[in-house]
């Protein structure tokens, strides 16, 4: 039998988060009031021209982010 490794039984996936200038403008917009979750959202859509609900659930680790 072999040993149980931590991971093996977990699906593999690219993580990726914000750039700091991305994180940067969320904080700009948390400061003036908007929600945390509405800014990332924001952000996240900025540079986008069409996008689904699953990529904006996957945030910024979607292949069409430019």
């Amino acid at each position: 039998m072999k040993p149980y490794r931590c991971g093996d039984a977990m699906e593999k996936r690219n993580i990726s988060r914000f750039s700091k200038k991305d994180e940067e403008f969320v904080k700009v917009l948390v400061s003036i009031g908007t929600k945390r979750n509405v800014a990332r959202v924001l952000v996240f859509l900025l540079d986008r021209i069409e996008t689904t609900m699953r990529e904006i659930e996957r945030g910024p680790t979607s292949p069409s982010r430019r």
